[in-house]
Parts: C-alpha cells; sequence; structure tokens
C-alpha cells in the first residue's frame, strides 16, 4: 500500500472514523495527519459526544 505523506483532517471524518471504530486507519495511510486549531477546538468543546474526544484522546494530549 502506497502511503501519503500528509493529510490536513476536518472534523466531519474525524468524527466518522470515531464512530465505526477505525481511527486507526489514518496512521496506516498517512505518514502525518494535521488537524488545524479550529476542528481541535471542536474536538475538545466541551459539548462534543464523549466518544470522539475519548477516541482522539491520544492526539490531543500534547495540544494546546
Amino acid at each position: 500500500m502506497n502511503v501519503i505523506p500528509l493529510v490536513v483532517a476536518d472534523t466531519t471524518p474525524l468524527n466518522y472514523l470515531v464512530l465505526i471504530d477505525r481511527a486507526d486507519v489514518l496512521a496506516k495511510l498517512f505518514d502525518e495527519v494535521w488537524i488545524p486549531a479550529a476542528v481541535m477546538n471542536e474536538l475538545r468543546h466541551p459539548k462534543a459526544p464523549p466518544a470522539l474526544a475519548d477516541g482522539f484522546r491520544h492526539l490531543l494530549l500534547g495540544c494546546t
């Protein structure tokens, strides 16, 4: 499988990957996943579904 070096992720695809328990696919397809600040804010929002925040907690830990 060819790996694409970079992807910039939006909230909707991240949300659906978590819902189908396939967030791991990003690491298999891309060398780097960039998440814009606005998307990070949506992922961290207190009203975001808990499954979304939990599914990407490892991505959120080092971000400010």
